[in-house]
């Protein structure tokens, strides 16, 4: 086989958050057209002990409002919920529907045609939109061999349940994506049994014979058996060292999924048309006592039909060259290093997850610490709001995320290609 992968190394490990300059401030940034939180470490520290002096002197950012991004909605309803994040937007007739998850566990949405909110009366916590433009709302559970949904077309306002009956009697959906013509399922039917599988909304049934086990076939050769390996004689603790790191379907149809073993290294598969696997990649990364993945892990393909999972790296998923895909490693930067109060540790070095990519290349990610995008072209990273949202972006290239409860929007003129 000839050896010509080829491998970007982007040098991203930058020392501070946007310019060199500001390593060790405790102030955000100023850009050209936003301001970007510092890197919380200064530099040629270390040692443990003189960390944890200095972080006991630091105090971290206030609050950093997004320069340049528009509130479109103010939540008036503090005392009953918080709006979370935008879960996805539908294109519909006058503007798009842009649907946001929030505290009490239901989902809301604005149409930005009036700028009006709504509440949806519906037990639901996500949702997609099919190539037909049709939101489909679904809750996690698969209880008594049914699965929920309720469906909305971008003509209506009305919104239809339909209760899918499946022979699979209980279990729970960890995430859904809309293919063509079908919907990718990932589900967990218990501590080991991982299936992923696929269905027609539209035919009101889930098969268990659509479904086909996670780790069978080529990903059995890749990740450890822990039972075989002694790590541990208990099997429900596989878990722990196996982890389901996000599904995706590309402009073709063809559904990717990633699984990262406990050591930190990621594993990227395509399911075949007879649902076989086969690896793709492998990011071979170590995973450090103070990582923290806080977010649910998704991959995110881009206009290029790259593939992005976390701050690891990217395959494209249409130049292949030999067996290997061209794939780029991304060194990670130390913009997500937090000490944000959590039960995890002091100090946490984040991973964030990519949900957005622009006209003009950067790729946007939700993190721990703060909203954030990267600029492969230059390397360049910056965490440029303290919210734990998504940024989305709609059908017209505007992007939308939550932050201090309110909804904003950063038109699609300041993230278009420049000349």
């Amino acid at each position: 086989m000839k050896n010509k992968v080829l491998l970007f190394i982007l040098i991203t490990l930058l020392l501070s958050s946007c310019m060199a300059e500001s390593v060790g401030q405790t102030t955000p940034v100023q850009t050209e057209s936003t301001m970007c939180l510092p890197v919380i470490l200064p530099e040629g520290i270390y040692n443990g002990d003189e960390i944890h002096v200095w972080l006991k002197n630091y105090t971290g950012a206030d609050k950093l409002e997004p320069v340049g991004w528009t509130i479109i909605h103010e939540n008036d309803n503090n005392d009953e919920y918080q709006l979370v994040t935008p879960l996805f937007t539908q294109k519909v007739i006058q503007g798009e529907r842009i649907f946001i998850s929030r505290s009490d566990n239901k989902i809301g949405i604005v149409n930005t045609s009036t700028n009006e909110y709504s509440n949806l009366d519906i037990s639901a916590s996500d949702g997609v939109v099919d190539e037909e433009g049709i939101a489909w709302l679904y809750s996690a559970g698969i209880i008594n061999n049914k699965v929920n949904m309720f469906r909305l077309t971008p003509d209506s306002d009305e919104i239809e349940n339909i209760t899918l009956s499946t022979d699979l009697e209980r279990g729970r959906i960890n995430q859904l994506v809309a293919g063509k013509g079908k919907f990718w399922m990932i589900v967990q039917l218990g501590n080991l049994n991982w299936g992923i599988g696929s269905f027609d909304p539209n035919s009101q049934e889930v098969k268990s014979e659509n479904f086909v086990d996670l780790y069978e076939g080529e990903p059995s050769k890749y990740l450890p058996d822990l039972e075989l390996s002694g790590i541990y004689t208990d099997e429900e603790q596989l878990s722990l060292h196996v982890e389901f790191n996000g599904l995706a379907v590309d402009r073709d149809g063809n559904p990717y999924f990633a699984m990262q073993t406990q050591k930190g290294d990621v594993y990227i598969f395509k399911v075949e048309k007879n649902m076989g696997k086969s690896l793709i990649q492998h990011f071979p990364y170590s995973k450090l006592n103070i990582d923290l993945d806080y977010f649910r892990k998704e991959l995110f393909i881009d206009r290029n039909n790259r593939l992005w999972t976390s701050d690891y790296g990217w395959v494209n998923l249409t130049e292949r060259d030999d067996y290997y895909a061209n794939s780029a490693l991304l060194y990670r930067s130390p913009v997500f290093v937090t000490n944000e109060f959590n039960p995890r540790a002091t100090v946490v070095w984040a991973r964030p997850s990519p949900t957005a990519a622009t006209e003009d290349g950067r790729v946007w990610y939700q993190s721990y610490r703060g909203a954030a995008w990267f600029q492969p072209e230059t390397g360049e990273w910056c965490v440029f709001s303290t919210t734990h949202s998504k940024v989305l972006e709609d059908n017209d290239g505007n992007l939308w995320m939550v932050y201090d409860n309110d909804l904003y929007m950063l038109p699609a003129s300041e993230t278009s290609k420049k000349e």
